[in-house]
């Protein structure tokens, strides 16, 4: 299970170019990548567990719109 970016980085705001480069990157990355490949029930529970912080609102819904192929 891979951490949402807001709790593995949590200085790291939204949109930071930190998420663009090093490990923050590598990260963010990871998190799209294993949120692409939820099923929906999984998916489900992962965000009743990992709620978006703010200033992330709607990061499930564009992952699921546009997940890593």
């Amino acid at each position: 299970m891979t951490a949402p970016p807001w709790i593995a980085y949590p200085n790291l705001p939204f949109g930071s170019i930190g998420w663009r480069m090093g490990k923050g990157e590598d990260h963010y990355n990871q998190f799209y990548r294993f949120i692409s490949g939820l099923p929906g029930a999984e998916l489900t529970a992962y965000v009743a567990e990992n709620p978006e912080a703010p200033g992330w609102e709607g990061i499930y819904e564009r992952i699921r719109a546009h997940p890593w192929r």
